[in-house]
């Protein structure tokens, strides 16, 4: 069976107490990985790099047209029970951090704040028509374990209708507007 994207391995390096390596993932994207670990109590203390400067690269392994760029980079901590990823993000001209917890080896929870995203970006990256102009702001705190359970609050400032994409894509006309969105949903 063929892997549906060019997988290369750039580096390897493994010592007794000490890893570090790097995978490419088409041409343009790579993940690092290095850092410090014990078989015994199979734990793990490490950093990685996540760099995605071309989405589209990864159309046929995630069956879904993306663009744009991201770029993500934190430390990893912990062993089989419970394990911690804590880093940031860059995407669509903002920023955010964020926390995914694994317990057991199942995604456990997800805390983030992610903030000026630019909303036209974040449509182009999933292949939906530049609707609007805007800043986004998102923070999420979800537990996942049994029953999913938390918050999301997104909130959308500076906004401004492309009245141009609604008429084409709608048939609505409509003048330009502003708007802001403030939504919040309770899990």
């Amino acid at each position: 069976a063929s892997l549906p994207i060019e997988i290369s391995l750039d580096s390897f390096r493994l010592s007794l107490r000490e890893f570090e390596v790097t995978i490419g993932l088409g041409e343009e994207n790579r993940l690092k990985l290095e850092g410090r670990y014990n078989i015994f109590t199979q734990s793990i203390d490490g950093k990685y790099v996540l760099e995605f400067f071309d989405l589209s690269k990864l159309q046929k392994l995630v069956d879904y047209n993306l663009s744009g760029a991201l770029q993500t980079k934190g430390e990893i901590r912990g062993d089989l029970e419970f394990l911690r990823l804590r880093g940031l993000v860059a995407l669509a001209d903002g920023g955010g951090d964020y926390s995914i917890d694994i317990k057991d080896l199942q995604l456990s929870s997800i805390v983030a704040n992610l903030h000026n995203l630019d909303l036209s970006q974040l449509l182009k990256m999933v292949n939906l028509p530049q609707y609007a102009n805007g800043k986004v702001f998102l923070q999420t705190d979800v537990e996942l374990l049994v029953t999913p359970k938390g918050n999301l609050k997104f909130f959308v400032k500076d906004g401004v209708l492309n009245t141009n994409t609604l008429k084409d894509e709608f048939e609505i006309n409509l003048h330009p507007s502003q708007f802001i969105a403030n939504m919040q949903l309770d899990i």
